[in-house]
C-alpha cells in the first residue's frame, strides 16, 4: 500500500511537467475568461444586476440558509426542490461573507472543471491538443460562465460530475476511495435528483466486478449526504427522504396545454412567478385551492394532470418531445429565467466569450458518439450526457440541467475525435457513417429551433428581480411595460398589472391604480 501511495504521490508532479504547456494554457484562459466577470459583478450597474440578481426560486436558497443560521425555520419553501444547496451556503453567511464570496467559489469551479476536461480526456485516450481545445471550449461558452454569478449550483455540480467521472476511470479498488466516490455521488444526486443514476451506476459496476466490500463503502459514502438530506427535511416537519416531491410540478410544467417544452410559466394553470411565490411555491397554492394540501397530495395533484394529458394528447406530446430535442440539440442557449442570448450581449465582460452553442454541440455530439460507438467504450463518460437529454425529454428543456454535463461531455468528445481522426484512415465508411448520423441529430434544431423568451415574460421577470432588489419604482415601470408588452388578458399580463396596482397602492397612485384596475375588470 505505501508503494502505490509513492506512485501517485510521484504520478501527479509527472504529469504537470508532461502537460506544462497545456495546462498553462488553460490557466491563463480561465483567469481571462473567469476575472473580468467576476469583476463586473463586485462593481455591477443596475442593469447588470437585473441580470444576475438572484429569481426568487434561486433567493429561496439564501434566505433559507440565512434562517438557518438564526435557528428559525426554513419553511416550506423548499417542498419542490432539494435542499442541499442551502447546507452548502450555510458554512459562507456563518462566517459573514456575502453572495459575492459565493460566487467567486463557484468562478473558481468553473476554472477547476476547464483542468478536470484535460485529464479526464488526456485519460481517456484523447491527443493533448484535442484535450486542451475540450477545456478551452468550456471556458469561452458564455452561459457556463454567467451561471456562476447566480444563486444556482450550477458550477458546483459541473465540477462534482467531472470528479465523478475522474474516480470511474482510476477504477480503484481501494476502500477509502470507493467511499470518497461514493460520498462525491451522494451531494451530487442531493443537488440535481436525477443525477442519482450516477451513484447506482458506479455501485453497480463495483457489484459486476464483484468488489463487494468496496461495493459496502460506496453505498455506506452515498448515504451520508442523502441521510443528512432526509434528517435537514424532517427537522423542517417534512417527510424523512432526501428529494423533495417535485416530480408533479416538474412533470407537468413539460406535458399540459400550453406548455413550451421550455419550462414555466403555463399561463393555464396560473403557473407564473410572482414577486412572492417561486414557481413551485405558486404550485403548491394552486393544489391547495384545488382541495391539495399537503406537499404530497400536491405533488399527485399535478402529477396526474401530467400523465392524464400525455394520455389524451399522443399527437401534441410527439410535438413536445421534438422542440425538446430541437432544443437540446439546437443552437440557441435558453433559461426561462433568463433570456440568455441578450443578457450575454448585454454584459461586456462576457462579450469575449463567443463560443457558438452549435460547435459546441457539434463536437460533444459527433465525438461522443465516436468514442461510444467506434471505441465501444466510455459508456461511464458518456452517462451525464444521457441524464441531461433523458431529464431534458420527460421535463423541460433548461440550458442550467444541461451544463452540469458539459465538462465530462467534452472529455468524452475529444477521446472520441481522437479515435474518429484514426478511424478515418483505417475504416474510413465507418467513420463517416458516425459523422452523418451525429448532424442528422443536430438538425432537429433547424426543425424545430429554440424560441426567445416572449417579450411581456422577459419584462416580467426582470421586473420580479427589481422588486426583490428593493427597487420598487423600477418594478412599476417594469410591469406596466410586461403588460403592455403581452398579450391582453394573457396570465402574463394580468399577474403584471396585478403587481403594479399593488405597488401603486402603496405610493397611493391612485389615477394609475384606476388605469389599471379597469383593465382588470374588462376580462371578467
Amino acid at each position: 500500500m505505501g508503494t502505490e501511495n509513492n506512485n501517485r504521490t510521484k504520478l501527479l508532479p509527472h504529469f504537470i511537467k508532461d502537460n506544462m504547456l497545456w495546462l498553462g494554457i488553460i490557466l491563463v484562459a480561465g483567469l481571462l475568461s473567469r476575472i473580468p466577470h467576476l469583476l463586473s459583478g463586485i462593481s455591477s450597474s443596475t442593469e447588470t444586476m437585473l441580470t444576475y440578481f438572484p429569481t426568487l426560486a434561486a433567493s429561496r436558497f439564501e434566505e433559507c440558509a440565512r434562517a438557518l443560521l438564526t435557528g428559525a425555520e426554513s419553511g416550506d419553501a423548499f417542498s419542490f426542490a432539494s435542499p442541499l444547496y442551502i447546507l452548502l451556503l450555510v458554512p459562507v453567511y456563518a462566517s459573514k461573507l456575502q453572495n459575492i464570496a459565493v460566487f467567486a467559489f463557484q468562478s473558481g469551479f468553473g476554472i477547476a472543471s476547464a483542468f478536470l476536461t484535460y485529464l479526464l480526456a488526456y485519460k481517456s485516450g484523447a491527443s493533448k491538443i484535442l484535450a486542451c481545445l475540450g477545456a478551452l471550449l468550456w471556458l469561452f461558452y458564455a452561459p457556463a460562465a454567467l451561471y456562476e454569478l447566480a444563486l444556482l449550483p450550477v458550477s458546483l455540480l459541473a465540477m462534482l460530475i467531472a470528479v465523478w467521472a475522474l474516480f470511474e476511470l482510476k477504477r480503484s479498488s481501494k476502500g477509502n476511495t470507493s467511499f470518497l466516490h461514493g460520498f462525491i455521488s451522494g451531494i451530487i444526486a442531493g443537488l440535481r435528483p436525477p443525477y442519482i443514476l450516477l451513484g447506482l451506476f458506479s455501485v453497480w459496476s463495483k457489484i459486476r466486478e464483484k468488489q463487494y466490500k468496496n461495493v459496502a463503502a460506496m453505498l455506506f459514502g452515498l448515504l451520508i449526504p442523502l441521510l443528512v438530506l432526509s434528517f435537514y427535511h424532517h427537522s423542517q416537519k417534512g417527510v424523512f427522504t432526501p428529494f423533495a416531491s417535485s416530480l408533479g410540478v416538474n412533470l407537468v410544467q413539460g406535458h399540459a396545454e400550453g406548455a413550451s417544452g421550455f419550462g414555466p410559466p403555463i399561463a393555464e394553470f396560473g403557473l407564473i412567478e410572482t414577486p412572492s411565490e417561486d414557481i413551485h411555491m405558486v404550485g403548491a397554492r394552486v393544489a391547495a385551492e384545488n382541495g391539495y394540501t399537503s406537499s404530497s397530495e400536491a405533488n399527485k395533484f399535478w402529477l396526474e394532470k401530467a400523465l392524464n394529458w400525455i394520455i389524451k394528447n399522443p399527437s401534441a406530446e410527439i410535438r413536445l418531445l421534438g422542440i425538446k430535442l430541437g432544443a437540446f440539440f439546437g443552437y440557441t442557449p435558453f433559461d426561462s429565467y433568463f433570456d440568455l442570448e441578450r443578457d450575454i450581449d448585454a454584459d461586456n465582460s462576457l462579450s469575449h466569450l463567443v463560443l457558438p452553442r452549435y460547435l459546441l454541440m457539434l463536437c460533444i455530439v459527433i465525438g461522443v458518439l465516436s468514442l461510444f460507438i467506434l471505441g465501444k467504450k466510455g459508456f461511464g463518460l458518456s452517462l451525464p450526457l444521457i441524464i441531461a437529454l433523458v431529464t431534458t425529454l420527460c421535463f423541460f428543456h433548461s440550458e442550467r440541467y444541461w451544463i452540469p454535463a458539459i465538462p465530462v461531455s467534452l472529455a468524452a468528445g475529444a477521446a472520441g475525435f481522437s479515435l474518429l481522426l484514426k478511424k478515418m484512415k483505417t475504416n474510413p465508411k465507418r467513420a463517416i457513417a458516425v459523422v452523418v448520423f451525429s448532424l442528422l441529430l443536430m438538425t432537429s434544431g433547424f426543425f424545430w429551433p429554440t424560441p426567445g423568451v416572449p417579450e411581456g415574460q422577459y419584462v416580467y421577470n426582470r421586473a420580479v428581480k427589481a422588486y426583490n432588489m428593493g427597487n420598487y419604482i423600477l418594478a412599476l415601470s417594469l410591469f406596466e411595460e410586461a403588460a403592455e408588452a403581452s398579450p391582453p388578458g394573457s396570465t402574463t399580463s394580468v399577474y403584471a398589472r396585478m403587481e403594479a396596482v399593488r405597488i401603486l397602492r402603496a405610493y397611493n397612485m391612485q389615477d394609475r391604480v384606476d388605469y389599471h384596475t379597469r383593465l382588470l375588470e374588462e376580462l371578467d
